[in-house]
């Protein structure tokens, strides 16, 4: 990936950026192998909170605990079912009795398989939230040098709004002051970029959701 980013940051032509991200390769990657030549709003927010944190985590690559990766996959498949479809969810993750790691998909547990289908069942019986998110990808030069990324959710292009996903152990405890910077992030440089006006936050909280 840095070759085309580097072409990128000479040219600010992001078309081949778009094609790979596009790709099932791009696609298999972990978030810090996505993001490593990027600037993002999780990097900032990390950066802001703990900058040795940050280092570890995003220059330094040492891996998040293992509970931490636990939450993360759950989200992550709730994302890309809502996404991507129950096609691509099936193609990409397997139910298991007990993850081994054999399995070439992404294996998931009956507790959070059963998680994952429940959360899409909430957004999709709510009629404000649209069934299949589009996801769109902007990439753009800070300062005319440094790569940035935005991964939007959803993009209504009526009513202009970016519509972000949230996953959550408890509604009591989600507290929506906690992504200003992530909205900020998407919101000057990509109205800027792409006309977009305002942002959305849907969450969907685990504990009404979650089976044991």
């Amino acid at each position: 990936m840095k070759d085309i980013v580097d072409r990128f940051r000479q040219t600010g032509d992001d078309s081949e950026l778009h094609e790979y991200t596009c790709s099932d390769e791009y696609r298999s990657l972990d978030y810090v192998e996505k993001n490593k030549h990027f600037i993002t709003a999780s990097k900032l927010k990390a950066y802001d909170e703990c900058p040795y944190f940050a280092k570890l985590r995003y220059i330094d690559g040492v891996e998040a605990p293992q509970k931490d990766k636990d939450y993360f996959v759950v989200g992550q498949a709730v994302d890309d079912w809502i996404t991507y479809g129950q096609e691509d969810f099936q193609d990409r993750y397997e139910k298991v009795s007990r993850r081994t790691g054999k399995s070439e998909k992404i294996e998931l547990t009956g507790s959070q398989h059963s998680t994952v289908c429940n959360a899409v069942g909430e957004v999709q019986a709510n009629d404000l939230i649209p069934d299949k998110m589009d996801k769109e990808i902007v990439f753009w030069l800070a300062f005319d040098k440094y790569p940035c990324k935005a991964e939007l959710d959803h993009y209504d292009s009526k009513n202009k709004e970016i519509i972000d996903l949230k996953t959550c152990a408890n509604i009591l405890t989600f507290d929506p002051n906690n992504y200003w910077l992530q909205m900020s992030f998407y919101f000057v440089e990509c109205c800027c970029l792409l006309n977009r006006t305002s942002n959305i936050i849907v969450m969907i909280d685990y504990r009404s959701i979650c089976c044991d």
